[in-house]
């Protein structure tokens, strides 16, 4: 890696510090404020740039409590603990909604406790490649609640491996659509580029660009390249970001790389700027694939600046024959006549 190229990570991780550090200090603002709905959303901002901050976590399960969210809020501090396991106010705060769960509905609790348990056997197991038995425990977890994203995530990884791709997809993507909906979104960024890439969500393309611009594995490149691809398909315009992202990818050593990057470019509407890029990988790329991928986009592109000009020039040629009719005062038959 040059020095330009270590500079530049080094400016990007500082800012992502300082937007985190923003949006962490204005969680805090409106907290004292009185605003905790805003305070929440601003720690969720926060742990969606840094999502293993303790302190996030701890302070947003402190505010969810005070709103009477204490699921959310026992989650946020087992989140904290699991990053921070000295966290001695994480522990506290924890057995405080525990007791308040309890107090409130005693069998709720139970089942919560039972849940939580089918859900962490289940990860040992698929821990351990006892893949069928993880799918029973993370199927009863899910009979007692239906809205766990991690069972669904889990269970997910487990139908993969046993070649279940289409009960996988599913999962996938239902454990994507209810960490959006539960304002979970920075727990994608723990997810690989693949199931970024079947969550079927808008939310997941800003951490497939991070894998695109990061430094990320050959494999992760091509995968989250693959993914944007995926996505393209559904959020086309949301995709475009990805861009000049996918663009560097084509300087990239591994051919596999500039492959799948070349075809998520051939599903975006790309700037001009784009076009000598394309046209050196269509004349120079050592692989024959990855010059017919190319060649196929600039013959798109091409294609599509004709049917530009075409409509350019028919909107031209109903103008003129506009021009004759207020010229000489002919018939539409006799316009066409006189054209002819």
């Amino acid at each position: 890696m040059n020095a330009n190229n270590s500079d530049k990570i080094l400016h990007q991780q500082q800012l992502k510090q300082r937007c985190f550090v923003t949006y962490f200090n204005l969680g805090v603002d409106c907290r004292k404020r009185g605003d905790k709905h805003g305070a929440i959303k601003a720690w969720t901002e926060a742990l969606s740039i840094n999502p293993n901050n303790p302190y996030a976590y701890y302070d947003r399960g402190v505010t969810k409590a005070e709103l009477g969210d204490y699921i959310g809020a026992l989650e946020d501090f087992n989140q904290a603990i699991h990053i921070h396991p000295r966290y001695s106010n994480a522990y506290l705060q924890r057995d405080k909604v525990r007791r308040k769960l309890l107090e409130d509905n005693n069998t709720f609790l139970i089942d919560f406790e039972d849940v939580f348990k089918f859900c962490q056997f289940g990860k040992y197991l698929l821990q351990n490649k006892d893949y069928k038995e993880a799918i029973k425990n993370f199927d009863q977890a899910l009979q007692l609640n239906p809205n766990i994203a991690e069972a669904y995530y889990n269970r997910a990884k487990s139908r993969y491996k046993l070649k279940d791709r289409q009960g996988a997809i599913e999962d996938f993507q239902q454990a994507a659509k209810l960490l959006c909906e539960d304002n979970k979104i920075e727990t994608l960024a723990k997810w690989t580029p693949f199931e970024l890439g079947e969550s079927n969500r808008k939310e997941a393309i800003s951490y497939l660009i991070g894998y695109l611009a990061g430094n990320s594995s050959y494999e992760q490149r091509r995968l989250a390249a693959s993914a944007i691809q995926k996505l393209a398909k559904t959020f086309p315009n949301d995709c475009q970001s990805a861009i000049p992202y996918l663009l560097e990818n084509l300087s990239n050593s591994a051919p596999q790389v500039r492959q799948y990057a070349l075809k998520a470019l051939s599903l975006l509407s790309l700037p001009d700027s784009a076009i000598a890029e394309i046209a050196a990988i269509a004349e120079k790329d050592p692989k024959e694939y990855n010059r017919t991928i190319a060649q196929v986009i600039l013959k798109k592109i091409t294609t599509i600046e004709d049917e530009q000009e075409y409509e350019m020039n028919w909107v031209e040629y109903e103008d003129y024959l506009g021009f004759i009719e207020r010229d000489s005062g002919l018939t539409s038959l006799q316009k066409i006549d006189r054209l002819n």
